[in-house]
């Protein structure tokens, strides 16, 4: 995006034209329902089956320490990695089967965040706590859902993103009043638009680590 936007000043409308038709012709990727549904199916089953094959309770606690995500410990901290294990495992009752049925219990909320994975990003995180407080009493819910939340707003950085170039190629096509038909796919209203010397720039009100996504048209004067 970066670097097509760098040179898209120095591009004649023809071939602005025909690019923006070959980008908009490649296959559509992956997206994170499909991924989720694909993480149930893999990595909840290989979970579960490692559950299962754990031949005592050292074993099981060592499986899941490092899900406990204190396996990072310096080293000589081995101890304190297979503490989270144990605290793991007692929170699903001190035994394999409890692991399994709380392992079981997450199905549904792969179904469920899967579909809502395609709502606005606004109403998903809404709708995505309130199935984080219903799967509170759930240890192993706690322990492969939390970081979906920063996977929507990633796939929302890459709408964002996607938007802001196909909104700088209408710009250099037909100006700055194209931007009315190219709105932000997440944050609400248009783009906002500032020229400079040798090109563009149009920017987001959405937000990255506190800072507005930017899309520079152009180079910059240094």
């Amino acid at each position: 995006t970066n670097a097509l936007a760098l040179y898209l000043p120095k591009l004649d409308p023809g071939t602005i034209k025909d690019l923006k038709k070959r980008l908009d012709a490649l296959p559509q990727g992956g997206n994170p329902t499909s991924g989720l549904l694909v993480c149930e199916a893999k990595t909840l089953e290989w979970f579960i089956h490692k559950v299962k094959s754990a031949k005592d309770k050292d074993s099981l606690v060592a499986l899941l320490a490092p899900l406990t995500r204190l396996s990072s410990q310096p080293e000589g901290k081995a101890r304190d990695a297979l503490e989270g294990g144990r605290a793991l495992l007692n929170e699903c009752g001190g035994t394999a089967a409890g692991v399994l049925k709380f392992a079981e219990e997450t199905r549904p909320s792969y179904v469920l965040t899967a579909k809502q994975m395609a709502l606005p990003l606004a109403q998903f995180e809404k709708e995505f706590a309130r199935e984080t407080m219903r799967q509170a009493g759930n240890p192993v819910y706690k322990i492969f859902f939390p970081a979906l939340v920063n996977v929507r707003r990633a796939q929302a950085r890459t709408d964002v993103r996607r938007a802001l170039l196909s909104a700088a190629f209408a710009v250099q096509l037909d100006g700055p009043d194209a931007l009315k038909n190219h709105p932000d796919p997440v944050a609400d209203g248009s783009f906002e638009y500032s020229k400079f010397a040798d090109g563009f720039e149009l920017t987001s009100k959405f937000k990255q680590d506190d800072k507005p996504i930017i899309l520079n048209v152009g180079q910059r004067g240094k």
